[in-house]
């Protein structure tokens, strides 16, 4: 199995409906890929930001659990405390430069835009067989996104970490165009942002990643792994989640190395669809 980053940082966004100043969703994504996130890959020590990907939500979560943001953008991370200096600080850019009029800085973005930023540590990494050093690996082109807050107390965290060990993830392996499972815990970290009423957001999150694309992903295959005596007794117990399709919109990753930033070694820009 291939390593996994310890740390990710997960940041979503939505644009602000009226009568908050507004923006369309092209000119936000081209400052997104133009301006932000080459300015994150600038001001971070080289090789600390193995891959970046953006996403946009194609399909609701299921009846009962919290719709996510339109747009994601997710980061590995080598180690947190890279985003946490003052090269960081004074580095990442919020100005619209030549693309968002009348945007100067993060105040004037955050009137047109809602952000969602978390730290989270890595708890499990899980790929199916065939996945490991000299094998070729195929492309993620979907990730479905689940957050949950699980039943109170440590033995209900406990059981809540068995099932998805022994039990989801070894059926979600089974579904079609699967490739592998990520699970996070937040942490706090300084870049934290909540959503708008600032409720902390649930504690694990676990990224399944498709290799086919949204339209494809197999709903009922995924569905039918929520329906064991298991299952339905932990999603029975949950006290929030939330939760959406994504599609991959562009990505970079790979080998990092060299000084200066890394938008050049990660090849960012590279366009997976649009829309």
């Amino acid at each position: 199995m291939t390593s996994v980053p310890p740390y990710l940082l997960y940041a979503s966004s939505h644009l602000l409906p009226p009568p908050a100043p507004q923006l369309d969703e092209p000119t936000f994504s081209r400052w997104y890929s133009a301006i932000h996130i080459p300015s994150l890959l600038a001001s971070t020590p080289a090789g600390s930001v193995p891959s970046a990907t953006r996403y946009k939500r194609v399909a609701p979560p299921g009846p009962g659990i919290k719709e996510t943001d339109d747009y994601l953008a997710l980061y590995t991370l080598t180690d947190a405390r890279v985003l946490e200096t003052d090269r960081f600080a004074t580095g990442l850019r919020f100005d619209g430069g030549d693309i968002i009029a009348g945007v100067n800085g993060r105040e004037d973005l955050e009137a047109r835009v809602g952000f969602d930023v978390r730290m989270y540590e890595l708890v499990q990494a899980f790929e199916v067989a065939g996945e490991g050093v000299g094998v070729q690996k195929a492309e993620t082109n979907t990730v479905i996104v689940a957050a949950i807050e699980p039943a109170a107390g440590p033995a209900a965290a406990t059981e809540f970490d068995r099932w998805y060990r022994e039990s989801h993830i070894p059926d979600l392996a089974k579904t079609p165009s699967y490739l592998r499972t990520n699970r996070y815990k937040l942490i706090p970290s300084p870049l934290t942002k909540y959503s708008t009423d600032e409720t902390a957001p649930p504690t694990y999150l676990a990224l399944h990643e498709y290799s086919c694309g949204p339209a494809e992903v197999p709903a009922r295959e995924i569905e039918a792994t929520t329906k064991t005596v298991w299952a339905q007794k932990i999603l029975g117990e949950i006290r929030a989640f939330e939760g959406g399709v994504y599609g991959v919109t562009e990505r970079a990753g790979g080998n990092v190395g060299g000084a200066g930033g890394q938008g050049a070694q990660l090849g960012w820009g590279e366009e997976k669809a649009t829309g």
